[in-house]
């Protein structure tokens, strides 16, 4: 088990047409995992019908927060 709190962040997204759904989590972010905001917002610019919302954790959590930036 990593100490996640000393571990970088790894960025994911969900579609806010369909709100928090951890699946959309799990398939765009969650095993992938994107190392920046910005290429997490690319990916998810492309595969959205919403707005998508950004998501973070720390390489190693299995929980995702809002991105404050």
């Amino acid at each position: 088990m990593s100490d996640t709190i000393t571990e970088p962040w790894e960025y994911g997204f969900f579609d806010s047409e369909t709100g928090p759904n951890p699946i959309w989590w799990y398939t765009f972010g969650g095993l992938i995992g994107f190392e920046t905001p910005e290429s997490a917002m690319r990916t998810a610019q492309k595969s959205t019908w919403g707005a998508p919302v950004i998501v973070r954790r720390r390489k190693g959590s299995t929980d995702w927060e809002m991105n404050p930036s």
